[in-house]
Formats: structure tokens, sequence, C-alpha cells
């Protein structure tokens, strides 16, 4: 056959093999922790708007809900502040959770024998309320609010920033806004 080919008996080989060489597993590992170190406080930052988001929309959807209640039902219905999810709560934040309930004798109060339509658990540190309309809201059986309006801001915790609002105006309505870069004290 071919003279040359006997000339070297053991022709030369390159046998690689198969996987990463040390060089290129560093190389990757380097690349991948620059990435990472890049997109952590972004997947942060999206992970806190979005905690913030859900606590204000579960409060929105309650505040629609006891509206409608009330309307149903023609009789008051409120949603206040309940760390326990039994009795009104005066103290602590909107954030420590609240209650919608039945108050059959227009008492701003719940009592015994009033029907709870919601419990609304903490929101366990994802996000911190500032409220500038009290302790509770009450909705009359025309589904108007009694008092003025309201705004509860919602923000990251440890922030001042306000990423979310929750505004209800006198005529029972509540609406959701993006309220971004306002301070959330």
């Amino acid at each position: 056959m071919d003279a040359a080919a006997n000339l070297h008996p053991h022709p030369r080989r390159t046998v690689r093999g198969e996987g990463f060489s040390f060089i290129e597993l560093l190389v990757t590992l380097s690349v991948l922790a620059l990435l990472s170190a890049f997109a952590a406080p972004v997947f942060h930052s999206m992970l806190e708007k979005q905690r913030a988001y859900d606590a204000a929309t579960r409060l929105f959807h309650d505040l629609s809900r006891a509206r409608s209640e009330a309307v149903r039902r023609g009789r008051t219905v409120a949603l206040c502040k309940s760390a326990g999810g039994e009795a009104c709560g005066g103290g602590g934040e909107w954030s420590d959770g609240w209650i919608v309930f039945v108050d059959l004798n227009n008492s701003a109060t719940r009592d015994s024998g009033e029907a709870i339509l919601r419990v609304q658990q903490s929101l366990g540190g994802s996000a911190h309320t500032r409220n500038s309309g009290g302790a509770a809201v009450y909705f009359k059986s025309t589904g108007a609010r009694t008092g003025g309006g309201a705004t509860w801001q919602f923000c990251a915790p440890g922030k001042t920033e306000s990423i979310y609002a929750v505004s209800l105006y006198h005529s029972g309505r509540a609406r959701l806004i993006k309220d971004a870069n306002k301070t959330c004290g």
C-alpha cells in the first residue's frame, strides 16, 4: 500500500478526552460569576416590586369585595386592620393583616355574631404600608365610603420609595396605581 505509512508505525494521534479542560472550566465559571454579580441586584429589585404589587392587589380586591358585599347585602361592610384575624386592631400597619366583616349594628367594631367575609394574614415582611385613611374603612349599603378618601402606599421592606398605591375615593371605588418614587415614610 503506502510506503510512508510503514515508516511511522504509530501515527501521531490527537486524543482529547470528553468534557472541559481546566482552563475552559475556569473561564466558564468566571463568566458565570460575572453575569450573576450583575443579575442579582436586578433580580432582587424585580422580586421586591412583585411582592409590593401582590400586596397592593390583595388590598385592592378586598376593598372592591367589601364594597360589593355592602351593596349586595344592603348593610354596612367594614375592612379593618387586624393582626389576629378576629377583631379590629388599631396598632400596627395594614401589612400586619386585615379582615372584611359585616357590621350589623354599625358600631364600627366587629362584635360577636358579625360574619367575617375575608381574612388577610400578615404580608410577612414582603411589603410595608403607609395609610392616610385610618385603621378601618366602612362601606354603606349604597357602596359609598363613610369618611373621606384614603390612600395606602406599598413599599419594599427597608425602602422609603413607594412602589404601588391603592386609592379609595369617597364614592367607594378603589384604584391600583403605580406609585414610583413617592415617599413612603
